[in-house]
């Protein structure tokens, strides 16, 4: 049998390698089957505790049916008053705890006004209201600007120039539409900043990027962040 020098040893080698190489993809299989049970169990306790706070969420209205019920209130009250439900969220049982749930009831049942609702409301929720407040003026003033800038450019129309600053239309500098306008390069990426919400990553809340809707009704969805609800 012919004996070449070297080729045991490159063949051990060759093979130590493979076995490392499954055994470190073996590793990472299993850290990555870990990974997903946690998410998993995370997502059920999230989608019980959110459904034990919808729950709650709903007991002034169910207050409310029994107080009709028992003929404690009429057909007229009990309508009027239960329009009010659509004022109170969830973030008054996640953040307010009982208390935030004992003014939901006060309120739905009709003991306090809508007025008295609203400053107890925000003297029991405190920062999440006011962070909510910010998210909601952020959208408010951003709509604005947008709304501003395709004001002025509509009351100037011209097929050679932009409508927003009045560049001129040029072979290598062409004018494209967008809103019923022409605008030069420079201005459908202002007027696509201006249209376009970023997000928001604050303390309590989260709001996922969005399109803001001119002479319209944005599509925004302020969530309360996931570790409130896990912990309430």
């Amino acid at each position: 049998m012919l004996y070449v020098p070297g080729v045991t040893s490159v063949n051990a080698a060759s093979n130590r390698s493979r076995r490392q190489a499954q055994l470190r993809a073996n590793r990472e299989r299993r850290e990555l089957q870990k990974q997903y049970m946690r998410l998993a169990a995370k997502s059920e306790k999230f989608q019980r505790r959110l459904k034990a706070i919808e729950q709650k969420r709903d007991k002034p209205v169910q207050l409310l049916k029994e107080m009709y019920a028992s003929s404690k209130i009429d057909s007229k009250r009990y309508a009027r008053l239960l329009k009010r439900d659509k004022n109170v969220a969830i973030d008054l049982v996640v953040f307010g705890k009982g208390a935030g749930l004992k003014l939901a009831s006060r309120y739905v049942s009709g003991q306090i006004s809508e007025d008295q609702f609203e400053t107890l409301k925000d003297e029991i929720l405190g920062a999440p209201e006011a962070e909510k407040d910010v998210i909601i003026r952020t959208i408010k003033e951003q709509t604005e600007r947008a709304t501003e800038f395709l004001h002025k450019a509509q009351e100037f129309k011209s097929s050679t120039q932009c409508n927003s600053c009045g560049k001129q239309k040029k072979f290598f500098s062409p004018l494209r539409a967008s809103h019923d306008l022409l605008l030069c390069k420079g201005c459908i990426m202002m007027l696509h900043d201006l249209t376009s919400f970023s997000g928001y990553q604050g303390h309590y809340y989260i709001v996922e990027p969005t399109e803001i809707i001119i002479d319209g009704k944005t599509n925004l969805t302020i969530s309360i962040k996931e570790d409130y609800i896990l912990d309430s």
